[in-house]
């Protein structure tokens, strides 16, 4: 879903609208270059309470929001990513260090992250300060599912039409600081916005 004017790549409506939306689920979407003109719209836009127009990056908080797009759901949060050649391993949680088991069971979509145009930063956890990039989702690489506590830690195979769509849209095969991001996905609550970007490191010489 690709986007060169103002909109985001897809707005889950919450309660701003005449209805809130819920169980919208976004999969394996290629979602990029939306908000060329506007820093507020992104991929995938949960809007908040009150809103009647897109509001950014929903910041995790470790519960959900009834009043918000697919209940607010939180994004993955990465702790650790390394690459092996087309083996992707990750680990990481939904939600808050302090509050992830609401989201047990969450679909763990990884996707190469796009951050061009650069505007969709915003903070990881609510209240933390930050502000750093949160991908648009360029291409699928693969899913995980997070356990009954919210965390997820596992290893992907890449598969060569994915592996080389990431190195097309690189323009050099995919190394240490290369950036991918992630959605949680429960059937019965939708899809969130993209989790924060996390850089791979490579690893070289290992089986």
């Amino acid at each position: 879903i690709f986007n060169s004017g103002y909109a985001n790549g897809i707005l889950v409506q919450g309660s701003g609208y005449d209805s809130v939306s819920y169980g919208v689920v976004i999969s394996r979407n290629s979602i990029y270059g939306n908000g060329q003109f506007d820093v507020a719209r992104i991929g995938i836009d949960l809007n908040g309470a009150g809103k009647a127009n897109a509001d950014g990056v929903t910041p995790n908080d470790g519960a959900f929001d009834t009043n918000a797009g697919n209940r607010g759901i939180d994004y993955p949060v990465f702790t650790s990513s390394a690459l092996n050649g087309n083996q992707l391993t990750v680990t990481g949680f939904v939600g808050t260090p302090a509050s992830s088991a609401p989201f047990a069971g969450a679909t763990i979509e990884i996707f190469t992250a796009d951050n061009a145009p650069a505007n969709q930063n915003g903070a990881v956890v609510v209240g933390d300060g930050k502000s750093v990039p949160h991908g648009e989702g360029r291409v699928y690489l693969g899913t995980l599912t997070a356990d009954g506590a919210g965390l997820f830690n596992g290893s992907i195979t890449i598969p060569a039409a994915a592996l080389a769509a990431w190195q097309a849209f690189l323009g050099h095969a995919p190394t240490t600081g290369d950036a991918i991001t992630a959605t949680a996905t429960l059937a019965a609550v939708g899809t969130s916005e993209f989790g924060a970007n996390q850089p791979v490191v490579a690893i070289v010489g290992v089986t």
